[in-house]
């Protein structure tokens, strides 16, 4: 998900609300992962790379975003 670069849109063209609610959605989601931890389906784990390398990246960014240290 790029949420870097769509969050930098929305504060470009001064899109205020659209921002709140995109980060909100973007924090939820990556809350929830943080709550998953690595509790990942026994039935994923022969594809971990494509599960986790997504998930790490989506929290980089949210850290980015937030600067909360409980995403990094």
């Amino acid at each position: 998900m790029p949420c870097l670069e769509l969050c930098a849109a929305l504060k470009k063209e001064d899109m205020t609300a659209e921002y709140e609610e995109m980060l909100q959605c973007i924090r939820e989601h990556a809350d929830f992962m943080l709550q998953t931890g690595l509790a990942y389906p026994p039935s994923e784990v022969n594809f971990e790379q494509s599960i986790v390398a997504p998930a790490c990246d989506l929290l980089l960014q949210v850290y980015e975003l937030t600067h909360e240290k409980r995403y990094l």
